[in-house]
């Protein structure tokens, strides 16, 4: 079921509505159209209680506000590109540097995270929205319409299916960036919560948060969860990688583009689990290593206290020439999906 509340207006005017779905079990999940925002999460834990696991704030102002993209859809091109710039047919694209004056980030200043979008479509476990974005903005080629898909099934299972046409050959790279805390109390850090993901290779960065050359092994460094280990047992390690992410904020490399389990998440103190799947080549996980940065003033969400898994191109693909190309050609479709499945163990 489907229930639409009006959410309040931003600056120009536009109506943001809430979106809520819930599935037979009494599980929902909370969406806003502005930025196809998740703002909740609801499932049992083991206690059969239920419990919110994603981090969210109350009013649209925090979102509007919000500089950490709290459970946005990212693009449009999720993660970094270098020095805001990249070469399509031996044309040089320059886009916005919102990161630091180095960086494109997440798209740049326009991006799919701070504009109200359009419902497209809905049923009785799913809400579709679309946007366009003009050719340039941001300085990324080719006007683009994007589409986003909810869908929240009966065995709570969050599909996001992302989809996207171009008139001209261009960059995509869509996720969601939602924060996960699977204790229900956004208060404690994520330290606890044990993670395994499914393969053993990771792209180092530089100072720049930009990786390097190629791909590097992660068997005996504090980057290996090929086996289910706490996200708080090594994040504080001396390791150099650590310390430019300030804890984990690197993308894990996979060798295929097939649909496959990437990831998965525990915490014992709730038993709640969390299974990630996608197509992607590659999965950032981010522990909210700057999440103290959020709604400073009333210093809601601390350190530590989210983790997110996003699946991706590898950034800064559009430089490199050795990682899975991100190029969408003029009048083809880009897709691609997530899907966080939650259960109890």
């Amino acid at each position: 079921m489907v229930k639409i509340l009006e959410f309040g207006k931003i600056k120009t005017g536009e109506m943001v509505n809430k979106y809520i779905i819930t599935n037979a079990n009494g599980s929902y999940v909370e969406i806003i159209d502005y930025g196809c925002k998740i703002c909740k999460i609801v499932v049992p834990n083991k206690n059969k209680e239920l419990v919110n696991v994603c981090l969210g704030y109350d009013t649209l102002d925090e979102y509007v506000d919000d500089g950490c993209f709290l459970g946005t859809a990212v693009g449009r091109y999720a993660n970094r590109i270098a020095n805001g710039k990249f070469t399509i047919n031996g044309v040089e694209y320059k886009v916005d540097l919102n990161e630091d004056g180095v960086n494109n980030l997440h798209g740049g200043y326009k991006n799919f995270s701070n504009c109200v979008w359009k419902l497209d479509e809905k049923g009785d476990d799913f809400v579709k929205f679309t946007k366009k974005f003009v050719d340039m903005e941001g300085g990324f080629p080719g006007n683009i319409t994007a589409y986003i898909t909810y869908q929240w099934s009966d065995s709570n299972e969050l599909l996001i299916s992302y989809e996207a046409t171009t008139d001209k050959d261009t960059v995509i790279n869509m996720t969601n960036h939602s924060y996960f805390n699977l204790s229900g109390d956004y208060t404690k850090e994520i330290l606890d919560h044990e993670v395994i993901i499914y393969t053993d290779k990771y792209t180092p960065v530089n100072e720049k948060c930009i990786p390097l050359d190629g791909v590097e092994s992660v068997i005996g460094t504090p980057f290996d969860f090929t086996t289910r280990h706490k996200i708080g047992e090594r994040i504080d390690c001396d390791n150099e990688q650590l310390r430019i992410g300030k804890g984990y904020d690197h993308n894990y490399a996979f060798d295929n583009l097939d649909d496959k389990l990437m990831a998965e998440v525990f915490c014992e103190e709730s038993g709640i689990s969390l299974k990630c799947y996608s197509c992607e080549p590659g999965i950032q996980l981010y522990t909210g290593n700057n999440l103290v940065m959020l709604n400073k003033d009333e210093d809601k969400f601390k350190l530590r206290t989210g983790l997110c898994l996003e699946t991706q191109k590898y950034p800064d693909s559009p430089n490199n020439d050795k990682f899975p190309s991100a190029l969408v050609k003029a009048f083809e479709k880009y897709s691609s999906y997530t899907k966080y499945e939650f259960g109890v163990e």
